[in-house]
């Protein structure tokens, strides 16, 4: 533990702490300011801890008083507090909230933000969203990365800011409590140079003085001045020569034989010299531009990374060794690759449809039918369980979402966009079970276990995968916006969050598409919504292996084909089927296979038989 703040409260002695004999000190020393832009305010409700939120995890008295931001009439006033720490390790910043108003009623009253390490931690901070009351304590846990190599102190910022609205509407930020904790390394060790006193009230950086005081402000002036005349030059020198020696590197270590070579010249022929009509998307990594080659016979999608962007290029280097050697149905293709002068250019076979999202929600496109979904799942989940288990060492996706689903002109879904993907436990031996890796992926879908600890394992895109299947099911995206004038649509922020909600008080008619509404066999739909209810269990060991959702989405897809039969044919008995991938199979009244192989691919051929380690 490196700092605990009882944030505009006063030292609260370790004899006077819930039970764990800890102490907390008042934050004014770590402010940066004299504490003008802001003030403390002590509670007007009564706090209630509870289950949730136990005594141990912080005492009364912390949460009875805050310090907020004053307000300026602009709204862009904040609070900052400066924490020395020492560089070499991870941080887990655990801040304290309660809502201290008695006139919050509902969520929405105080919306604020919060920054750490000069990014955004929460953009809309909503107390009451997060504790369903005022009194109510409530906190939130984030991971700070301090892992240089060099061992020295360092400061981190934390500041929280005043939200939007009219002076007279919005309500100040506030902040009642925050701790510090130091994270192991990667050798298990909390050793460090620097010691830190808890006993000490004064921040270590903060000095008496005022001919000290000038001397650093001038000092500090100086230095802004010198930094903003040189830095574009120096960024521009540091980024040549980190882009080149990367650059370099990775020539180096890739043959030539793992795809086909573009020359530079090739490329813009296909893309009509990077034309924006033939402009299909953009992300950190660069562009992606529809093309064609072999005179014009072949439809290709050209991705060209931003010379810019170091995200970009460690996206490229990923992608590149991995689609190298992967060859699967329903993984997207790596046809080939320009490596000319500074371009990082990727080619794969052009997706005719698109991204799933593309035909979920927000599109002028006609919906899709049930069972076009489910055969899109199922082709998602093939391509995810071979990741799993069809290689020697495991591969972990790490951006499981239906942006990165591409359907083909058949509607064959392949897997796409490898360049946060990890490589997982060797799957012969399973000596590991996890890989320690920063928390990367998108909002909405990620893992909560691998957010709070930093494990990533293959349950992890199994629970990003189960954000997807509720996509599909209720054509909502991962994450909505709030909406000002609908209390009930802010109860659906979150996608994953929602749903679980429903289910668990048996509403889930009312999260179905309404399109879809009628339209799926009962009998499948519960088969779909209880895999894909797994899937979001809160800890790994919870959640199923990809070949048990591949599995119950197949059950799915034949019950709906069952039911579908009866419909339109009446008749009961054996039933001849086309499966998803278009394969034969016989079924009885029961929707069971009688024979036939789910997936033709090796490695998936038996998705029945789904632990990936010989008995």
């Amino acid at each position: 533990m490196m700092h605990r703040l009882n944030i505009g409260g006063e030292f609260i002695p370790a004899l006077e702490d819930t039970g764990m004999f800890r102490k907390w000190i008042p934050d004014a020393s770590f402010l940066t300011t004299d504490g003008s832009n802001s003030g403390i305010v002590i509670s007007d409700v009564q706090i209630k801890q509870s289950s949730r939120i136990p005594a141990y995890v912080g005492p009364t008295q912390v949460y009875a008083s805050a310090r907020t931001v004053v307000a300026d009439g602009s709204n862009q006033s904040r609070a900052t507090w400066l924490l020395p720490v020492e560089s070499g390790f991870y941080y887990l910043v655990r801040l304290h909230f309660c809502e201290i108003s008695n006139k919050a009623k509902g969520v929405g009253y105080r919306v604020f933000h919060v920054y750490i390490k000069d990014q955004t931690a929460e953009d809309q901070a909503d107390i009451f969203l997060w504790s369903n009351g005022a009194g109510i304590p409530v906190y939130r846990d984030y991971i700070v990365n301090f892992s240089e190599h060099t061992k020295r102190r360092k400061n981190l910022s934390l500041s929280i800011h005043n939200g939007n609205g009219s002076i007279r509407t919005f309500k100040p930020a506030i902040l009642n409590g925050l701790e510090i904790f130091k994270l192991s390394d990667s050798n298990n060790s909390l050793a460090g140079t620097f010691s830190f006193g808890m006993a000490k009230y004064s921040n270590p950086w903060r000095k008496e003085g005022a001919s000290y005081k000038a001397l650093k402000i001038c000092a500090q002036i100086m230095s802004c001045i010198l930094l903003l005349f040189y830095l574009p030059t120096l960024w521009q020198i540091v980024a040549a020569i980190d882009w080149k020696g990367q650059r370099k590197a990775f020539m180096q270590s890739q043959s030539s034989d793992h795809c086909q070579n573009f020359t530079f010249d090739e490329v813009k022929v296909a893309t009509n010299n990077f034309s924006d009509a033939l402009l299909l998307g953009a992300g950190g990594y660069g562009k992606v531009y529809k093309g064609s080659i072999n005179g014009g016979t072949n439809l290709v999608a050209i991705k060209r990374a931003n010379p810019c962007s170091h995200q970009g290029l460690n996206e490229f280097q990923t992608e590149i060794f991995l689609l190298s050697q992967l060859r699967h149905r329903h993984i997207v293709s790596l046809i080939g690759c320009c490596k000319e002068r500074k371009e990082m250019i990727l080619v794969y076979d052009y997706m005719a449809n698109g991204t799933l999202r593309d035909h979920l929600y927000k599109m002028k496109k006609p919906p899709l039918s049930w069972t076009r979904r489910l055969t899109i799942c199922i082709g998602a989940a093939r391509g995810l369980h071979y990741l799993h288990t069809g290689l020697k060492h495991s591969i972990i996706h790490r951006d499981v979402k239906s942006t990165n689903i591409l359907l083909d002109q058949n509607w064959v879904a392949k897997v796409s966009d490898f360049g946060l993907s990890k490589i997982g436990p060797n799957m012969l031996t399973q000596s590991n079970t996890h890989v320690t890796t920063m928390v990367k992926g998108s909002f909405g879908y990620l893992d909560p276990e691998y957010y709070k600890r930093q494990k990533l394992t293959e349950k992890s895109d199994v629970y990003s995968f189960g954000v997807v299947l509720f996509e599909v099911l209720c054509a909502r995206p991962a994450v909505l916006q709030l909406t000002e004038n609908m209390e009930e649509e802010q109860e659906k922020v979150n996608l994953a969050e929602w749903v679980m909600h429903c289910y668990q008080s048996g509403r889930v008619d009312q999260i179905i598409d309404p399109y879809l509404q009628g339209k799926i066999d009962p009998t499948s739909l519960r088969t779909f919504t209880d895999i894909a209810r797994k899937c979001l269990g809160e800890k790994g060991g919870e959640r199923p292996t990809m070949g048990e959702v591949l599995w119950n989405l197949e059950q799915a897809w034949l019950q709906q084909q069952e039911s579908d039969c009866f419909q339109n044919d009446g008749n009961y008995g054996v039933a001849d089927k086309t499966t998803a991938n278009g394969l034969s199979v016989i079924v009885d009244a029961d929707g069971v296979p009688l024979h036939g192989a789910s997936d033709p691919t090796p490695g998936v051929e038996f998705s029945e038989i789904v632990a990936p380690i010989g008995r």
